[in-house]
């Protein structure tokens, strides 16, 4: 093993454009930026669709392929995705293009190295020190990796941890199925009998109780539990401010999608929540029903602020949402909470695995657990 910095295993490092990829709903290529690369997949819902032609001048100084990584910059810093076959994917804002070199580095064990909770920690304290978090270009091919293994090593650990991302990967593929389908169940609930509702009869805020924490606060204060902001969780704290299922709508910088929906998050458990996200929860509805029919809902109108876009309290109030009635109702609320029962528990299913892959992998690169013995460890994990 010896030690790299990043630039010396991989071939080409590019800035992405700083400024946003021109929207074309009809498009087949995909600009992916920060907003799409939470939980470090690529999301295709939170990317821009774009055409052929934004992509070629968005991709001119180096064209993406299978196995490239994306690394946010900024935004927050750290999420990384790997590049999948078949889709033209571009560098949306904020990213940085990384093309692994192939006799020096495997693309999934770079991948692995670079989301594991030891380098993400490393990456944000890089960034650390300005208003905004960011790393410059120079900061990430000047990101050192200490350690870092023969080809033949990556390639077997990448191999072991792969086998629990591919039950992450299934289990997460349910989770959108189910989401399709209580979307379908919502919108078949809706069509015969429904009542319209304003947010400010049917939800609870829970605003007041929200604290923001500067990056130099959460790093001196860490902890297992998530620091949730207007678009996923950036960072962990030691402490929770609320403990309970919520939806979380955002206020402020992330707040709306490109179909003009609002930008929503699920939660439950331990959880702190800083003042770029509105807490809401169910008031004569279920939290659940609330979540998934505030998330099909049109908040264009809503949307203030020329540069910094932002939905206040009393907008998202005004918001109206359909909900259906009687046993529509009843029989909405009855699948949601079985849904949502199965999600939180699928959830906690991908959290095990995670926790499991990254503490494979620097025992696996240490040489302290054998790749048989991990293999043995996995099966037994993901069964």
């Amino acid at each position: 093993m010896a030690d790299f910095y990043l630039s010396d295993v991989c071939d080409q490092i590019v800035d992405c454009e700083h400024k946003s990829a021109p929207i074309d709903l009809t498009g087949e290529c995909f600009a992916v930026g920060t907003p799409a690369m939470r939980g470090n997949i690529i999301n295709f819902d939170e990317a821009r669709r774009i055409s052929r032609e934004t992509y070629d001048l968005w991709t001119k100084r180096l064209c993406p392929q299978e196995g490239d990584l994306l690394l946010a910059r900024e935004a927050p810093v750290g999420p990384v995705v790997r590049i999948p076959r078949g889709v033209r994917v571009a560098p949306g804002q904020r990213t940085v293009l990384l093309r692994p070199a192939r006799d020096r580095a495997d693309s999934r064990f770079l991948y692995y190295l670079l989301t594991s909770p030891k380098n993400l920690a490393l990456l944000q304290v890089k960034a650390a020190g300005s208003t905004v978090p960011h790393l410059n270009v120079a900061d990430v091919r000047t990101f050192p990796l200490t350690g870092f293994p023969a080809l033949d090593k990556q390639r077997a650990i990448a191999e072991v941890l792969g086998a629990l991302d591919d039950k992450i990967a299934a289990n997460t593929k349910m989770i959108a199925i189910g989401e399709g389908l209580i979307d379908a169940h919502f919108e078949r609930s809706i069509a015969g009998d429904s009542e319209t509702a304003t947010l400010a009869t049917v939800a609870e805020f829970h605003n007041r109780l929200r604290v923001p924490l500067s990056s130099r606060e959460r790093e001196s204060r860490p902890g297992p539990i998530p620091y949730y902001g207007a678009s996923g969780v950036f960072g962990w704290v030691d402490e929770a401010l609320f403990d309970d299922r919520l939806v979380l709508v955002g206020e402020d910088g992330s707040v709306i999608t490109e179909q003009r929906r609002p930008v929503t998050q699920y939660i439950w458990g331990p959880a702190w929540v800083n003042n770029h996200a509105h807490v809401l929860s169910g008031r004569g509805v279920s939290t659940e029903v609330l979540y998934v029919a505030i998330r099909r809902a049109d908040v264009s109108t809503l949307v203030t602020g020329a540069v910094q876009p932002k939905i206040s309290m009393g907008n998202l109030k005004r918001l109206e949402i359909r909900l259906p009635v009687a046993d529509a109702r009843q029989d909405l609320e009855r699948s949601a909470a079985a849904w949502f029962a199965t999600r939180r528990n699928l959830y906690a299913e991908n959290a095990t695995l995670a926790a499991t892959r990254d503490a494979l992998l620097p025992a696996l690169m240490s040489g302290t657990l054998r790749v048989r013995d991990a293999i043995d460890l996995v099966e037994e994990t993901a069964s």
